[in-house]
């Protein structure tokens, strides 16, 4: 980057979308959508806001150890019922780390490849039931933390009932 943050950017004149993104912290935004830019110099002055950093850790419900490779989903609800996720994943430390804007999230920790059990911040079972969190820009949201438990194993083989042979492509279903 240029000292002070200051940019030039040589371009012919003509149609641009411009938008900015600040360091890890700040929200991009997008200042021009298909403008004319005439030929000659012109300024544009562009200012990012700091956005709401929310953190965490995830550890083991039993051992306390650090777990690596949680995902961590804050959901805004933008219809009855319909949720846009942003996404991040612990680090080796467990930690997690998210910039979002000010608004109300639910946050859930999830295990996609491991036996660990999902679930949502302040332990609740489903998106709808999490509590709320509501965020302000410049205004960090820290200790957002999970305990997981380690989930059941299963396992076994789906076989023919007549000469005990292994069925391929057996679909199994688990439910309460």
């Amino acid at each position: 980057g240029l000292a002070d943050a200051g940019l030039e950017v040589y371009k012919p004149s003509g149609t641009y979308f411009v938008s900015a993104n600040g360091p890890f912290g700040y929200l991009g935004v997008s200042v021009l959508s298909g403008e004319a830019i005439p030929a000659g110099t012109t300024t544009l002055d562009i200012a990012v806001e700091r956005g709401t950093l929310v953190s965490g850790t995830v550890t083991d419900a039993v051992t306390g150890a650090a777990l690596q490779g949680i995902r961590v989903t804050l959901y805004a609800e933008f219809g009855p019922g319909e949720w846009l996720p942003w996404t991040s994943t612990t680090t080796g430390g467990g930690a997690y780390s998210l910039v979002v804007s000010s608004g109300s999230y639910r946050v859930g920790f999830s295990n996609p490849n491991g036996r660990y059990i999902g679930e949502y911040h302040q332990n609740a079972l489903t998106v709808d039931a999490a509590q709320t969190l509501v965020t302000v820009n410049g205004v960090d949201q820290p200790n957002i933390d999970a305990q997981l438990s380690l989930g059941s194993i299963l396992s076994g083989t789906v076989t023919a009932a007549s000469g005990g042979a292994p069925v391929d492509g057996a679909c199994v279903s688990v439910r309460t």
